[in-house]
């Protein structure tokens, strides 16, 4: 296929298309990440939210409130 004296061709497009796809691939996991972390957090303050409101409650019950 290839004579002694013949170069390969680089690819350059091919190269700078597989990093740009690593990159995406890298941001989208820091992003999901990111999503994850604050989506507990608002769950959890949610909660205390919730277990304040229900302790300021003086007929509360513990089937009501969940806890």
């Amino acid at each position: 296929m290839f004579m002694k004296n013949d170069k390969k061709k680089s690819r350059p497009l091919l190269a700078i298309g597989v990093g740009a796809l690593a990159v995406y691939g890298a941001y989208s996991m820091v992003a999901g990440a990111k999503n994850i972390c604050c989506e507990k957090a608002k769950m959890l303050t949610n909660v205390f939210k919730k277990r304040e409101k229900c302790e300021e409650m003086t007929d509360c019950t513990d089937d009501e409130c969940g806890f």
